[in-house]
Parts: C-alpha cells; sequence; structure tokens
C-alpha cells in the first residue's frame, strides 16, 4: 500500500495558548511539485492470536548543535564549519544530549567525513532515512528547514562523506527502548 500522512499541529504556552501552528508529513518519498508532501511504502501484515511482547521506544527529532534556522518556533539547528576536525553534540527534543558529530578535515578530493555517535542507549529510528544532512555554501536559509528535502545525504549510515562547505543541517531521528507501563 502507498500511504501518505498528514498532520496539523501546535505549540502551547504554559497557560495552554497556541503560540506556533506547523504542518508535518510522516516521512518518506515526495510526491514531487512545489510543495514537500510526503508518501511511504506500506506492507500489510497478517494478524496472529499470539500475545506478541510489546517494545517501546521514545523517539525524538535530533539536530546537531548550533546556531538556529528561525530565532522562535522551529528549533533545528545547523553547524558551522571551520575547515578543520571538530567533534560538535547532538540534542534530542532540544536539550537531550544523544551524541556527537565528528567531522574530520577536508581530504585531497575536498571531501568531509562526518561520523554519528550515539549514545547508549539511543539509536536511530527504525526508519528508511533516519540521517538527513544538507550542506551550505554560503549563509544558511533564515527559515524553518525541511529534512525531507535535505539532498546534500540522506539514508542510515552513521558515517559519511560530504563535499566540503561552509555550513551544515544535520537531522537525525533517534530513538531509544523504554519501559512500557
Amino acid at each position: 500500500m502507498c500511504v501518505a500522512t498528514h498532520a496539523e499541529v501546535v505549540k502551547r504556552d504554559k497557560n495552554g495558548n497556541v503560540i506556533q501552528g506547523e504542518t508535518a508529513w510522516g516521512e518518506g518519498t515526495g510526491f514531487g511539485g512545489g510543495n514537500w508532501a510526503m508518501k511511504f511504502n506500506y506492507c500489510k501484515q497478517e494478524c496472529t492470536d499470539e500475545p506478541q511482547e510489546e517494545t517501546c521506544y521514545q523517539e525524538e527529532t535530533a539536530w546537531v548543535s548550533g546556531p538556529r534556522y528561525v530565532s522562535q518556533g522551529n528549533w533545528a539547528t545547523y553547524t558551522p564549519y571551520l575547515g578543520a576536525a571538530q567533534s560538535i553534540n547532538i540534542y534530542a527534543g532540544q536539550t537531550i544530549l544523544v551524541g556527537t558529530a565528528d567531522f574530520s578535515a577536508p581530504d585531497g578530493n575536498d571531501m568531509v567525513q562526518i561520523s554519528i555517535n550515539l549514545t547508549s542507549p539511543w539509536a536511530l529510528q527504525n526508519v528508511a532515512e533516519p540521517v538527513k544532512i544538507q550542506a551550505y555554501s554560503s549563509v544558511p536559509p533564515a527559515s524553518n528547514p525541511a529534512p525531507g528535502q535535505f539532498n546534500t545525504y540522506k539514508g542510515s549510515s552513521l558515517t559519511v562523506n560530504v563535499p566540503n562547505a561552509n555550513f551544515y543541517g544535520i537531522h537525525l531521528d533517534v530513538a531509544k527502548e523504554i519501559s512500557c507501563n
């Protein structure tokens, strides 16, 4: 089956007032055209009468640390790259340290190796493209990014080689196993 999921989400302040609204699409492949709508394939599974052991996860959005794309609303961050080896923290849910991203110095082909190191018990979510990277030669856009549209790298590898750039937006879908109680 081909499925598309769409949601209207809001952020509320401590008094319950709506302070921000966004739209969201389930992670997948873009429909094409000028929007960021996405779809994904789902294989129908047979139901069984056998009880399945339930596993629960805390799923989070994570960004490699750096300045925010926009000052209010979305907390997405990009990372300035200084042209030398460096290690930058990765945060999920804005404040949860989940690992580091290690950047190499550019190689002879002007490529930079980025290695994602997640701290146990954190791991990538079991989705098609949990790692999304966008390289920026000049200043990153001053608008909310759409990680599903990042095109420097999308996949599940924790070590990737990307073109040398001045800035990188690195978005991760991470999770850790938690008690189902």
